[in-house]
């Protein structure tokens, strides 16, 4: 069969966002003819040229070689470009072979979708907000205990609260096993470059909470550490270790004279078992043996 093309352009992309407005080139753009021999009097044109344009409502036909369009891609769906018709071969002097037809059909498939934004980067208050979340499991309508300052709960956050601050600083990935809120908070901190606090405080309704908050590390304000009362306090120093290093550990402390109660889980229906630790020793007086 014979080729009187030159070159067969793609002048389409796929897919495309919703509502492009797609420019339909003329068959002439399109399907690029042999150059004529003007000496030895070959020359190439269109006999027929036609360009259907294929969309969800129906076929519109466009005829003529060098007449375009433009396609409106106004819903989700595949459209269809179809460049048809017939190209001529022809001679002026008709002993030299007369007239050869070639029919052509050329179809392009074209793609629009919705433009799907991307899914937020995680920051640092996305990560403390649902380490809160999992610290305790919550029953429908209830409000978590654990909130970072500055959170709503509604998504936004408070102007100038770190909660804010901390929505500018992307996290990288976290992963948690068996650990407690505060080794979570701290492994956050350590991104951060702050140290966790809790403090209880009380909300619009009332209600009271613990109010996460970080001291950041490099700050003038200093933690009034020296005013709160203390279950217990232990002060090592010598030349070896003065200095040296500094620890805190409260393992999961409750105090039964405060307001504040345990955090609990539900391992089965009507069942509630503590995820503090707590340690029962009770000496039995007639034997002496040690029970819990």
């Amino acid at each position: 069969m014979p080729n009187f093309f030159k070159e067969i352009k793609k002048p389409f992309v796929s897919p495309v966002p919703v509502g492009t407005v797609i420019t339909v080139p003329p068959v002439s753009q399109v399907c690029i003819l042999l150059d004529n021999i003007p000496n030895g009097g070959l020359y190439y044109d269109f006999k027929e040229a036609y360009i259907d344009i294929v969309t969800p409502s129906g076929i519109n036909t466009i005829t003529g070689e060098d007449t375009g369009s433009t396609l409106s891609a106004n819903i989700s769906a595949t459209y269809a470009i179809v460049y048809r018709g017939t190209a001529r071969e022809s001679y002026s002097d008709p002993s030299g072979g007369g007239i050869i037809n070639q029919d052509f059909r050329y179809t392009y498939y074209i793609q629009s979708v919705e433009n799907q934004l991307p899914l937020k980067r995680w920051t640092a208050s996305d990560v403390i907000s649902r380490v809160t979340d999992l610290a305790e499991p919550l029953r429908k309508g209830e409000r978590p205990r654990f909130r970072l300052q500055g959170d709503n709960l509604d998504g936004t956050y408070a102007e100038g609260s770190q909660a804010a601050l901390f929505d500018h600083i992307p996290s990288p990935e976290f992963a948690f096993t068996k650990q407690t809120l505060r080794e979570n908070l701290r492994a956050v901190g350590e991104m951060i470059h702050g140290e966790p606090r809790l403090k209880p405080v009380k909300d619009g309704a009332g209600e009271w909470f613990f109010e996460i908050t970080y001291d950041l590390y490099g700050q003038t304000e200093r933690w009034k550490h020296a005013a709160r009362p203390y279950v217990l306090k232990s002060v090592t120093q010598n030349v070896n270790t003065y200095a040296s290093a500094l620890d805190t550990h409260a393992e999961n402390l409750v105090n039964k004279q405060t307001n504040y109660s345990g955090v609990i889980v539900e391992p089965y229906a009507d069942g509630a078992e503590t995820v503090r630790t707590e340690r029962f020793l009770s000496a039995k007086k007639r034997n002496r043996q040690s029970g819990f």
